[in-house]
């Protein structure tokens, strides 16, 4: 139970240290360099890209998106900025939501520059990515 409060501590705190800036859908197109993930069901996980792999995530104006692994396409599709309720703060978020992912947006946060994309819901990972251009 320590360690359910102690990740729930963590993810809100995520959640409310994100400016919501977000509203615009401008500002998350892009090229994004994916840094990690943190979560789980401790909050502690960490998940890293492998050694000399890079992913990116590109955003485009049109509301196409593709995600690359070392220059090898792994999903592609489109994308749009929606607002859940986030089961974090109980308030309306800007989230984007894939095509291929039913159910599954992500709350979209802001840190230093850095666009955050956190699962809504329970023992959520936060994926970081650092804009690349």
């Amino acid at each position: 139970m320590k360690k359910l409060v102690f990740a729930m501590l963590v993810i809100t705190f995520v959640g409310t240290a994100c400016s919501k800036d977000a509203d615009k859908p401008n500002d998350v197109v892009g090229k994004w360099q994916w840094t990690m993930s943190v979560g789980g069901m401790t909050g502690k996980d960490t998940l890293r890209p492998p050694a000399n792999t890079t992913v990116y995530l590109f955003l485009n104006a049109n509301g196409s998106y593709q995600k690359t692994s070392n220059g090898q396409q792994s999903a592609e599709g489109y994308y749009s900025i929606v607002s859940v309720k986030s089961i974090f703060s109980g308030q309306m978020q800007s989230s984007i939501k894939f095509d291929n992912s039913v159910g599954d947006e992500r709350l979209i946060g802001w840190d230093n520059g850095r666009l955050i994309l956190t699962d809504n819901h329970t023992e959520p990972y936060a994926a970081i990515y650092t804009r690349v251009n």
